[in-house]
C-alpha cells in the first residue's frame, strides 16, 4: 500500500476529501464503495470530469451501460482466444500419459539404454523450471510489445521445442529434457499470464472466475492430446512387456516407432491453434477500463496510511499539484497498481510465494508419477489414457470452480479447501493399488479437481493485492517459487524412490501440500467482513 499526501497544490475538495475519509476511519467501520461515494458527491459537483476528485463509477446512463455491454463481451472473446493458447500450453499434463512412451523408446533407440521412469520426471520439473525463468520476462515483454506478439512468441517457442523433439528423441534423454523439457517450459512461461492480464483487464470484477475459466484450458490440453498420443501411438492397445528395472516398459516396434513423428504431430497442431489464438489478443482501451464498475475491500485504516506495514492492494496519490486520485485494488488505473519493486516489499507476497512453492511439490510429482504408478497394478494402457483424458475435465473443471470460489467467498477460504484436499486425497491415493481400478480413477480425477485450484486462484490473487497493470510481471515473480518446486520434485523422486518408495513419495508429497495449507492463515489482508481477502 502506497499513500502519498501532499499538501502543495491541494485544493478544498481534496483536503476535505482526505478528511472525511478519516473520520470514518475513527468510527472504527470498513470503507465500502458507498463509504467513497458518498465523501466524493458530497466534495465534488462533477466526479468524473473533476481532475481533482476521486474515480469512481460514473452514472449508470445508456452509453455507458452499452460501453459496459461492449467490455463483457469482447472480454468473453478473449477469453475463449485465452482458453485455446492455455489448451496447447496445458499439454504439459500431457507427459504423464506421454512418458512411458518417450522412456521407453529411449532406453531401446537412444541413450542411455538403463534410463527409468523415476528419471523421466526431469522432462516435467524443466518445463515447470523454464516457466519460472521466463515468465516475469514474459510481464516485461508484454508492456513494450502488447499481448498479442508477446503470447504468440511464447507460444510458437513452446511448439518449436516439441516439433524440434523429434530429432532430441533419437539423440539422448539429455537433449529431450531440454527440448521437450526447458524450451516447452520458457515458451509456456512467456504466454501463460498474458491471456490472464488481458482478460482480467475487460472483466475486473471477475477476475477468480476469468481466471479460472482460461486455466480450465490449461487443464483440458491433456482431455484432448492424451487421446490423440496414445490413438497415434499405440493404436493396438499394446501393454508394456519388458520388465526391466523393476518397472514395465514397451519394446514393441511398431509402438516405438510412431513415438519421434508423435512430436510432429503435436508440435505443428499446437502451433495452428495459437497463431488463430493470438490474433484475438488485445489490451482494453483506457476509457473503457475508467467505466468498469469495481469493488473495494480496504479499510479506512488502510485508505489512510496508518498502517505502516505494506499491503499494495490500494493506493492514494497526489502525483501533480494538478491531480488527486484515489483508486481501489480492482481499478485498472495505472494509479493503483504497484510496481515489481515495491511488491518485492510485501510480506504477503512471500507468504503467497511460500504456499505456491509447498502446493506445486505434489502437483509436479503426482501429474507426471500417476501412469507409472498405476502401471504397477493396472495392465491396460488405454484405461490409463482414458484415467488421463477424464481427470483433465475434473482439471478445467476445478479450474472454473476454484475461481468462482474465490470470487464468492475470498482467497483464503478458497486456498483452505484446495490444501486440505489436496493433501488428503494423495495421503489416502496409495489404498488404490489395494482396491479395484474404479478407485485409482476416481482418485485421480479428485486430485486433479483439487490441485487445479492452486493455479487458477494465484493469478487473481496476485492482481488484487497488486493491480491489473503489472499482473504479468508480477505473477512472474510468484511463479518463480516453481523454479524449485521442480527442481526439488525431480530430485527427492529420483534420490528417494528406491529407498522409501511409491508410500514414502506420496506421503512426502503429502507434507508439503499440509504445509502450504498452514501458511495461508499466516496472509494478513483483510475484506470489510474481516475475514481473509
Amino acid at each position: 500500500m502506497s499513500v502519498e499526501k501532499r499538501s502543495d497544490g491541494l485544493n478544498h475538495t481534496d483536503t476535505k476529501t482526505f478528511t472525511d475519509m478519516q473520520n470514518i476511519k475513527e468510527r472504527g467501520t470498513d470503507v465500502r464503495e458507498d463509504d467513497v461515494a458518498h465523501v466524493l458527491e458530497q466534495n465534488s459537483a462533477d466526479v468524473v470530469g473533476n481532475s481533482h476528485g476521486v474515480f469512481v463509477e460514473p452514472c449508470n446512463n445508456q452509453t455507458t451501460t452499452f460501453r459496459k455491454s461492449q467490455c463483457s463481451l469482447r472480454g468473453c472473446v478473449i477469453i475463449v482466444a485465452g482458453c485455446l493458447i492455455h489448451l496447447t500450453l496445458g499439454t504439459l499434463y500431457s507427459y504423464g500419459n506421454f512418458s512411458p512412451y518417450i522412456i521407453s523408446y529411449i532406453r531401446r533407440r537412444s541413450s542411455p539404454s538403463d534410463l527409468r521412469y523415476v528419471d523421466g520426471i526431469w522432462i516435467q520439473a524443466c518445463m515447470m523450471i523454464g516457466q519460472g525463468i521466463t515468465m516475469f520476462a514474459g510481464g516485461l515483454l508484454e508492456r513494450k510489445l502488447g499481448p498479442r506478439i508477446t503470447t504468440l512468441i511464447g507460444s510458437w517457442t513452446m511448439s518449436l521445442g516439441v516439433m524440434l523433439s523429434y530429432f532430441a528423441v533419437k539423440s539422448s534423454y539429455i537433449a529431450t529434457v531440454f527440448t521437450y523439457g526447458v524450451m516447452f517450459g520458457m515458451g509456456t512461461g512467456i504466454a501463460y499470464p498474458i491471456p490472464l492480464g488481458c482478460a482480467m483487464k475487460w472483466l475486473p470484477n471477475w477476475r477468480g472466475l476469468v481466471s479460472g475459466s482460461i486455466i480450465a484450458g490449461f487443464g483440458a490440453g491433456a482431455l484432448v492430446f492424451n487421446q490423440v498420443i496414445t490413438a497415434y501411438v499405440n493404436p493396438e492397445n499394446y501393454s508394456p512387456d519388458d520388465t526391466g528395472d523393476g518397472d514395465n516398459y514397451f519394446s514393441q516396434d511398431v509402438v516405438l516407432d510412431r513415438v519421434p513423428y508423435c512430436f510432429l504431430v503435436l508440435g505443428g497442431t499446437y502451433a495452428v491453434i495459437q497463431l488463430f489464438s493470438c490474433l484475438l489478443l488485445v489490451d482494453p482501451p483506457e476509457e473503457a477500463q475508467a467505466e468498469v464498475e469495481v469493488k473495494s475491500y480496504k479499510t479506512a485504516d488502510e485508505m489512510c496510511n496508518i498502517n505502516e506495514g505494506f499491503s499494495g492492494d490500494v493506493e492514494m496519490t497526489k502525483s501533480t499539484p494538478e491531480t488527486a486520485v484515489v483508486q481501489n485494488k480492482d481499478n485498472d488505473g495505472t494509479g493503483a497498481d504497484v510496481p515489481p519493486q515495491k511488491v518485492l516489499k510485501s510480506k504477503n507476497f512471500y507468504l503467497l510465494w511460500l504456499i505456491f512453492l509447498f502446493g506445486g511439490e505434489g502437483i509436479v510429482f503426482v501429474s507426471s508419477q500417476y501412469k507409472k504408478y498405476g502401471q504397477t497394478f493396472i495392465s491396460d494402457d488405454h484405461f490409463l489414457a482414458i484415467v488421463g483424458s477424464v481427470s483433465s475435465v475434473f482439471n478445467a473443471g476445478g479450474s472454473i470452480f476454484w475461481g468462482f470460489m474465490m470470487d464468492r467467498f475470498s482467497f483464503k477460504i478458497a486456498a483452505r479447501c484446495i490444501y486440505i484436499a489436496f493433501a488428503c486425497l494423495i495421503a489416502s491415493f496409495l489404498g488404490c493399488e489395494y482396491t479395484d481400478r474404479a478407485m485409482f480413477f476416481a482418485w485421480v480425477c479428485l486430485i486433479f479437481f483439487a490441485f487445479s485450484g492452486v493455479f487458477s486462484i494465484m493469478p487473481p490473487a496476485i492482481a488484487r493485492m497488486y493491480g491489473n497493470t503489472y499482473v504479468g510481471v508480477n505473477f512472474g515473480l510468484l511463479f518463480t517459487s516453481q523454479i524449485i518446486t521442480g527442481a526439488t520434485s525431480a530430485f527427492l523422486g529420483q534420490i528417494l524412490k528406491d529407498s522409501i518408495g511409491w508410500h514414502g513419495l506420496f506421503f512426502l508429497s503429502t507434507g508439503f501440500t499440509a504445509a502450504g495449507f498452514i501458511v495461508i492463515f499466516f496472509l494478513e489482508t483483510k475484506t470489510t467482513s474481516g475475514d481473509g481477502f
